[in-house]
């Protein structure tokens, strides 16, 4: 049986990302998770022959199923659909396995359109998604695999790398603050002293070398 699994808790947007998942691939069936404990429940005790996978949800992020799936059941790709177009989320989502990243913004004939490429082996991506990514990977000569775990434990304080886990994870400096319990002068120049640590100038590739590390593993 061709089912799939939508991870998505507002009801509105459910009903709306159905309504294409059904026109994208017209013989699945379609089973609503709205939380992180619900969907981990529903693959524990079914078979999904794909998943769409809301980001920001009420219990956790949707890049823990993400990496689930990625890890546990590589037969089953993963589509992420968000409203986040950040670079930072962009990358973390790959890094994590995801097979497709996807915009609400986009228009519902756009989306059928992406999401059948999955059976084609296409990576569904929005085109600002696309974009955002040929500009991680032709940025200036950051290699993040030549960045050792060691190396970067070594070289960070304890809360520098706090504060790259959270940017990673596409905090803003605000957040960041409210999190730790500090300034968000005392952010700026956590941040300032971790890029020029690590040799890199974005969260984009903060996050690749969160991800490397293990930070984003939880």
């Amino acid at each position: 049986m061709d089912r799939t699994l939508l991870i998505e808790d507002h009801p509105e947007t459910q009903d709306w990302l159905t309504r294409i998942i059904t026109q994208a691939f017209p013989a699945t069936q379609v089973t609503i998770a709205s939380q992180v404990t619900e969907a981990r429940s529903w693959i524990a005790r079914a078979s999904f022959s794909r998943a769409i996978i809301d980001l920001n949800l009420p219990d956790g992020d949707g890049i823990e199923i993400v990496e689930l799936l990625a890890r546990d059941y590589p037969d089953t790709p993963s589509v992420v659909a968000t409203v986040f177009d950040d670079e930072a989320r962009i990358v973390m989502a790959l890094s994590a396995g995801t097979s497709g990243y996807v915009l609400k913004d986009q228009s519902e004939k756009a989306l059928v359109r992406v999401l059948r490429g999955l059976e084609h082996g296409e990576p569904p991506l929005s085109p600002t998604v696309a974009r955002h990514i040929l500009q991680v990977f032709r940025s200036e000569d950051f290699a993040p695999a030549d960045l050792a775990e060691d190396t970067v434990t070594d070289d960070l304080t304890p809360r520098e790398l706090e504060v790259l886990e959270i940017i990673a994870r596409g905090a803003i400096k605000k957040d960041v603050a409210n999190s730790l319990r500090i300034s968000e002068h005392t952010v700026s120049s956590h941040v300032k002293s971790i890029y020029t640590k690590l040799g890199i100038s974005s969260r984009a590739e903060a996050s690749l070398v969160a991800h490397k590390i293990g930070l984003l593993r939880t």
